[in-house]
């Protein structure tokens, strides 16, 4: 992926990157994964201010992102195991690398997404158009035929 060293560490981008995590643990066959983000420090031992990235809820009870954005994980993926063949693919599409999970239950079906450069558009995965698109914290974005795809992941249902 990016080399972290070299990238400011945001909000979204430790929450993209646990939700991506959370993704490739799931491909990987992991069933239960328990994060414990250090309340007042980051990777690499740099502070992250514990209002902007943690579980809980602020002061005024609003979510905080890490919490919407394992909320959705758990929404998407909770009991969705890996598809046999291939769970986790690295994939080139517009010279961009690209990671697709994919997991499947009876009739429903989850994609994850994200790339490590520029955005693509969705319609170039091998995903169904129609299928609904939602964002890392689990807000509909779009259909995959309209979706943009991103470093931040991206959760394809069917």
């Amino acid at each position: 992926m990016r080399n972290p060293e070299a990238l400011p560490e945001t909000v979204g981008a430790l929450t993209a990157g646990f939700a991506a995590q959370l993704a490739v643990l799931k491909a990987s066959g992991v069933e239960r994964n328990f994060h414990y983000p250090a309340p007042n420090a980051g990777a690499f031992g740099r502070l992250v201010y514990r209002n902007d990235f943690a579980y809980g809820d602020d002061a005024f009870g609003n979510p905080l992102p890490l919490w919407a954005a394992h909320a959705a994980a758990v929404k998407f993926l909770d009991g969705m195991p890996p598809v046999n063949d291939e769970p986790l693919r690295e994939l080139r599409i517009a010279n961009e690398q690209v990671w697709l999970a994919s997991f499947q239950r009876e009739d429903k079906r989850v994609w994850v997404a994200w790339t490590a450069g520029q955005p693509i558009r969705a319609s170039d995965l091998p995903v169904p158009s129609d299928a609904a698109a939602y964002d890392t914290t689990g807000n509909p974005v779009a259909t995959a035929a309209t979706a943009q795809v991103d470093w931040r992941p991206i959760y394809f249902v069917k």
